[in-house]
């Protein structure tokens, strides 16, 4: 389980302020949400994988493969917004640091 607050604060085991993002261990526990202020929060779970999972920071896949082919095709399309001047050469380094696998950074300008 997971939340993330958008505006305002609140506690749910310790307080959280807006931006934070949080993540439960897993636990058969409730967990109790208290409001400080007028909050704006996202609450989400899921069913836990039966697979080993790989994280990138923008996806997660079942394997080192399917990452990299993802973080791939997410270079490519930075390239494509750079080539159209929908993104700035900073928003496309920001980007591409954040890749693991991408073994063609000179996209960068």
């Amino acid at each position: 389980m997971w939340v993330a607050v958008h505006s305002g604060s609140l506690v749910a085991g310790e307080p959280l302020e807006a931006g934070d993002f949080v993540t439960f261990d897993r636990s058969d526990l409730a967990v109790d949400f208290f409001a400080k202020d007028d909050c704006e929060f996202m609450l989400g779970s899921a069913q836990r994988s039966p697979f080993d999972v790989v994280e990138g920071y923008f996806s997660v896949h079942t394997n080192a493969a399917a990452l990299r082919f993802g973080e791939v095709e997410i270079g490519r399309l930075v390239t494509q917004l750079i080539n159209e001047k929908r993104i700035d050469s900073k928003q496309a380094k920001e980007v591409f640091e954040r890749l693991r696998f991408v073994t063609s950074r000179d996209n960068r300008r």
